[in-house]
């Protein structure tokens, strides 16, 4: 066990750590202050990775990469709901000085404008303004505190994912068939027998007993390393100092409270991200309903600071000759047409630019065989396709263009069904647009 420094006494701390310690909410405004107007950002950049995330990376790490930015996006909205929720108490605490300056006594017991008792009463439970002052800031102090712990927890358990995904990774190349859930749930089951362990090593039975303590700190104190890193040591302070001054219950009803209050703001970040397209069975269900209109297949639309999963096209109205027809292809569907159509392999008697023609040409007859088009209901046969990456965006993908002919004045649709299957089934989009021929009358509804 390592050695400890020795607790300072009221009498035995220097002037300038108790000066310090009075003044430390001017340090708490400017902090809440500079603060708030940062992690407001932070949904933004947030929303920037999961799309990133989303297009570069396999269903098996996007189900791991989902857990990650759920504890993300916890520790983004305790710190948003905590530097707010400060900033007000420390404000309100700041008026409660301002007006004890004026009226020294708070509450006057010989006014006439309530009854002797009323005013008796309030005094009993609300005191002077003095001791509601230092409750306040006791309460400011206290919530700054466990709001960070729980900030840095989570963080510390998304960068616990982060660090699976990453070993998860270096096992498949090794251990191409291994499932990587599997793989995640293989450490966490560890962490959570080493966790039951520490809550045996701590119970009535075993915490008066030496041998079982020395044990207890000594496996909380690795435990600790692994999950907090190089935050372990403010985590164990804070939570510490909360449970040796709180019993179990009031810390576990405080924590649940709090997150209480912090969930509505997690669920406004998640339904505005496309964090829920990491779990496999969402993206596949990303299919269209044929009798609605979706504002993503649509270019004009589109909310350019977003990734778009479903094929799209330039507009609902559309009267051009052919109409551009783009198909995303994130590193999920990669993968699949690779799994299932191959690669294609040099020919040594070939030159190295016969052998990329050759390349480049059996690329196109995978997505001819990835992707199976009907417009209006008709299979389009052989259509053919070029890579893409549309103008400021994200995606790249492949990009068809469905000719005139194939069309009709009035309203299409278009059809996509890929090979990538859950459960059985392939994804499919549905599309529908008005078109207007040249020198048709024709303007859509």
């Amino acid at each position: 066990m390592e050695d400890q420094e020795p607790v300072l006494t009221t009498e035995e701390k220097p002037k300038w750590l108790e000066y310090l310690a009075a003044e430390s909410w001017q340090v708490e405004m400017i902090i809440s202050g500079i603060a708030i107007v940062g992690t407001l950002q932070l949904p933004s950049l947030l929303y920037q990775a999961i799309d990133w995330t989303l297009y570069n990376f396999s269903d098996g790490n996007l189900d791991l990469f989902y857990l990650f930015f759920t504890y993300l996006t916890l520790a983004i909205s305790v710190l948003i709901f905590n530097f707010i929720a400060h900033f007000l108490l420390r404000s309100l605490w700041v008026g409660m000085l301002g007006l004890a300056s004026v009226y020294p006594k708070g509450i006057n017991e010989k006014s006439t404008n309530f009854g002797a008792y009323y005013l008796t009463e309030a005094k009993k439970e609300f005191g002077d303004l003095s001791g509601y002052s230092v409750k306040l800031d006791q309460t400011a102090s206290m919530f700054f505190a466990l709001s960070f712990l729980l900030a840095i927890m989570m963080f510390c358990f998304s960068t616990f994912v982060l660090v699976v995904i990453v070993l998860s990774n270096l096992a498949l190349l090794v251990f191409p068939d291994l499932n990587q859930t599997y793989i995640f749930f293989a450490f966490f089951s560890v962490l959570m027998l080493g966790a039951m362990v520490i809550s045996v090593l701590n119970s009535k039975g075993f915490k008066t007993k030496p041998w079982a303590q020395k044990i207890h700190y000594r496996l909380s104190r690795r435990m600790n390393a692994i999950i907090y890193h190089i935050f372990r040591e403010p985590v164990s302070y804070i939570s510490l100092t909360f449970y040796t001054n709180l019993s179990k219950g009031q810390f576990s009803k405080l924590t649940f409270f709090y997150f209480a209050i912090v969930m509505p703001i997690l669920f406004y970040i998640f339904v505005n991200s496309n964090v829920y397209f990491m779990i496999t069975e969402r993206y596949f269900l990303n299919a269209n309903n044929p009798l609605r209109i979706y504002p993503q297949h649509y270019t004009d639309q589109q909310d350019p600071k977003s990734v778009i999963l479903t094929p799209f096209i330039p507009s609902y109205h559309h009267v051009e000759t052919d109409v551009p027809l783009f198909l995303p292809l994130p590193k999920r569907e990669i993968l699949v047409i690779e799994k299932k159509l191959g690669k294609y392999k040099n020919d040594p008697k070939l030159s190295e630019d016969d052998n990329l023609d050759r390349d480049r040409a059996y690329d196109m007859e995978r997505l001819q065989r990835y992707f199976t088009i009907k417009i209006n209901g008709k299979v389009w046969k052989k259509p053919r396709y070029y890579y893409y990456t549309p103008d400021q965006r994200l995606e790249s993908g492949a990009m068809t263009h469905v000719p005139a002919s194939l069309l009709k004045a009035g309203q299409n649709s278009i059809d996509i069904e890929s090979l990538y299957e859950f459960k059985g089934k392939k994804k499919k989009s549905h599309i529908v647009f008005e078109f207007s021929p040249p020198g048709s009358n024709q303007t859509g509804s």
